[in-house]
């Protein structure tokens, strides 16, 4: 008995208040209004049918006119119209970048695909993941003053335009004997009925690389150490340059399958990668700066209309065509096409230098537009009266909160 009577008195005590708090709880419950008026409720319920009643087609037209007029507010804030452009024409620019970034290593340096693609993420990937915290933590400290927000996102947006100068450096390519590259004119292969098609880079001793091993007259080769032996096309020296072709002749050499090495310095390679991680990082460090921004620029019953508006205009004007304008200056670099039955294929070999100077042409190009409508949506920027009394308001809120007195 002692036990149980024990557990009563644990379990029973406790409970013992909640009867009266409920009490207090519905006495006080009782002097708060829980009466609707009658007239509110039908005028509620006359609301209610007048909106099911209403003809689809009238619905359709009302909700166009919101949208229009959701549009005319957006319109009316000049900032937010030029910051959308130019994280528009930003989008443009990395999204073609981005998307050829592998090739464009690969052309110019050389680096084998898988490389070249596995040493950009390594070096993008951190600097934005680092960028982006430390822009989160840096945009906090900026506050809602959009001036500052704005004179920040310009000051990165230089600072990151300054490494596309990186895309100017190139290793030196070594001399090429192919068909397309030396105007048509076929040399000592003739006889061997080379397709211009055939495409299959082997590299002689002379230090050229050919189009083939049938471009390079070999006739024999030995699959284990991977050489070609009895190269007419090939001389012990390399070949002098006639105009724009290449013409060997001479004493017959041997060939290694596979493209020449790049005459490259070994700082090249890290110092290009090493400035790509530099990029990501500052251009990172203005991205939370972007959306604190725009929620400042646009009225506050707006922001969500005005988020998906620019994720909208960010897609049609910058990501969908970055990478075909990306895509059609790299055709352009194309010093050879792969042809067959008249009919153009895939480039088998880009003129490095040209790649690095087209991608750094339209990257840089594409900056100065962006730089432009940011630096106007600085000028233009007016601060909007509900977007003030909204800043008094979390004000006070923050004073209440520490404990002031509003």
């Amino acid at each position: 008995m002692g036990p149980a009577v024990d557990r009563e008195l644990v379990v029973g005590v406790p409970c013992a208040g909640f009867t009266r708090w409920s009490e207090e709880l519905n006495d006080d419950e009782a002097q708060l209004p829980t009466k609707v008026a009658e007239g509110d409720v039908t005028k509620a319920e006359e609301a209610g049918e007048h909106v099911r009643n209403t003809p689809i087609i009238d619905k359709i037209r009302g909700a166009l006119k919101d949208l229009l007029k959701s549009l005319v507010d957006l319109g009316r804030s000049y900032s937010y119209v030029l910051l959308t452009l130019a994280v528009s024409f930003d989008g443009m620019s990395s999204s073609g970048i981005f998307a050829f970034a592998p090739k464009v290593c690969e052309i110019i340096f050389g680096l084998p695909v898988t490389s070249s693609a596995l040493y950009f993420g390594l070096s993008m990937i951190p600097g934005f993941a680092i960028g982006s915290l430390m822009g989160g933590w840096i945009s906090k400290k900026i506050g809602v003053d959009c001036k500052k927000l704005l004179r920040w996102i310009l000051t990165m947006y230089m600072v990151s335009g300054m490494a596309i100068f990186v895309y100017l450096m190139y290793c030196k390519e070594p001399p090429r004997a192919y068909v397309e590259l030396n105007n048509g004119i076929r040399t000592c292969s003739s006889e061997c009925a080379c397709a211009d098609s055939l495409y299959d880079p082997v590299c002689g001793e002379n230090g050229v690389e050919y189009q083939s091993p049938c471009h390079a007259g070999c006739a024999a080769f030995n699959s284990t150490t991977m050489v070609y032996s009895n190269c007419s096309c090939i001389t012990s020296a390399r070949m002098q340059p006639n105009s724009t072709a290449y013409v060997t002749a001479g004493v017959t050499s041997i060939a290694t399958h596979g493209a020449c090495a790049r005459n490259c310095e070994a700082y090249r390679v890290p110092l290009f990668f090493i400035v790509l991680f530099l990029m990501g990082f500052s251009g990172a460090l203005a991205a939370p700066s972007y959306m604190a921004a725009t929620l400042r620029l646009v009225p506050p019953k707006q922001r969500a209309f005005g988020l998906g508006m620019q994720r909208c205009l960010i897609r049609i004007i910058g990501t969908i065509p970055g990478p075909m304008i990306y895509g059609y200056a790299m055709d352009n670099a194309c010093a050879q096409w792969q042809s067959s039955c008249g009919q153009r294929g895939a480039c088998l070999v880009y003129d490095s230098r040209k790649v690095g100077l087209f991608v750094f042409g339209l990257a840089f190009g594409l900056r100065i537009v962006g730089t432009t409508f940011i630096s106007l949506a600085y000028l233009v920027y007016k601060p909007n009266v509900a977007i003030e009394e909204e800043k008094c308001d979390n004000a006070d809120d923050v004073k209440l909160t520490n404990g002031g007195v509003k």
